[in-house]
């Protein structure tokens, strides 16, 4: 075989069970030796064991291969975060006070929580069966992911995101107060088709001038359910409120399955 420059790439796929936590790819040249690639974590990946399935490609006239024998541990990054503007890890423990989430930042919390409010305006929040007996306020940018039942004992404000594609998901989360999603451009499940059981709101739910894609199911609302003047797809089904929904303005509106002392305006039918 004659010498050369080899360009290569290396795609490591992170698992966790039979989940996809992420898929980076790096490159890279060689000429002699061996050809070094490293793994980068997507940001916010939560403390667990993962499996790394790792596929080698050098391009072509040269063979692919591919292993899945490796494994990756991810530890906690301390219990708490060190401040009220230093959450950028992942913890376990409760933390004394109000935290804030910023730009950069990755702040996880994998039972635990805060005794204060949580504010977030940009970065990753991942609370994973934690508490927070205050406010969580989500405001200006970021992306987010609240699920196995984590308990909120105030409101849920996710108010001025920009245009985004990120998912971003409540899933499973006891809210005390209203949990209100407003004047956004990042789309959002509330509850899921499958795979969540829902969430329980204590006050309103509301929805509110949205402009990505909203799906509303599975939900059970003390008080009422308000989606108005969203201008992407928004999907109401199979919820469960003890006062009203109330549906107007949206460009386009589907549901189904929904209990409800009255519903009003588009979902009358609903």
């Amino acid at each position: 075989m004659g010498t050369g420059t080899v360009t290569f790439t290396v795609t490591f796929t992170l698992m966790q069970g039979s989940t996809v936590i992420g898929s980076p790819v790096t490159s890279g040249t060689v000429t002699s030796g061996a050809a070094n690639a490293s793994l980068t974590l997507p940001a916010g990946t939560i403390a667990g064991s993962y499996t790394i399935q790792v596929v080698y490609n050098a391009g072509a006239g040269f063979a692919t291969s591919s292993d899945s024998s490796h494994t990756l541990t991810v530890g906690f990054t301390a219990p708490v975060p060190a401040g009220g503007n230093s959450c950028n890890g992942a913890y376990n423990g409760t933390f004394n006070g109000n935290l804030n989430v910023s730009s950069g930042q990755a702040c996880v919390f994998v039972g635990g929580g805060v005794t204060g409010n949580i504010t977030q305006t940009g970065g990753d929040l991942i609370l994973i069966g934690s508490t927070v007996t205050g406010n969580v306020q989500i405001q200006g940018g970021g992306t987010f992911s609240l699920s196995a039942s984590t308990s909120i004992q105030g409101n849920l404000e996710i108010q001025h995101l920009p245009n985004s594609t990120a998912p971003n998901q409540i899933c499973s989360v006891n809210v005390k107060g209203n949990l209100q999603y407003q004047n956004s451009g990042a789309p959002v499940e509330i509850g899921a088709v499958s795979g969540c059981p829902g969430n329980a709101v204590g006050g309103d739910l509301q929805v509110q001038s949205i402009t990505a894609a909203v799906a509303i199911f599975n939900n059970t609302v003390t008080g009422n359910l308000q989606v108005q003047n969203d201008t992407a797809s928004t999907m109401v089904f199979y919820n469960t409120v003890s006062k009203s929904i109330q549906c107007g303005g949206n460009t386009t509106i589907t549901g189904g399955g929904n209990t409800a002392q009255s519903k009003q305006q588009q979902c009358a039918g609903f």
